[in-house]
């Protein structure tokens, strides 16, 4: 899965996982993952 990290200083990152987005428990584990990734982002969006 692919996201777009929004930090609060205005830039913005792309995070690749590789989970599969059609299996809901891998979906979980793809948002756990980035946010553990990321825990100073402000916003978190999938792409």
């Amino acid at each position: 899965m692919t996201f777009i990290i929004h930090f609060k200083d205005g830039h913005r990152e792309q995070y690749s996982n590789h989970y599969d987005e059609n299996i809901e428990h891998e979906r979980d584990a793809a948002w756990d993952d980035v946010y553990m990734q990321f825990p100073d982002a402000d916003y978190i969006e999938e792409f």
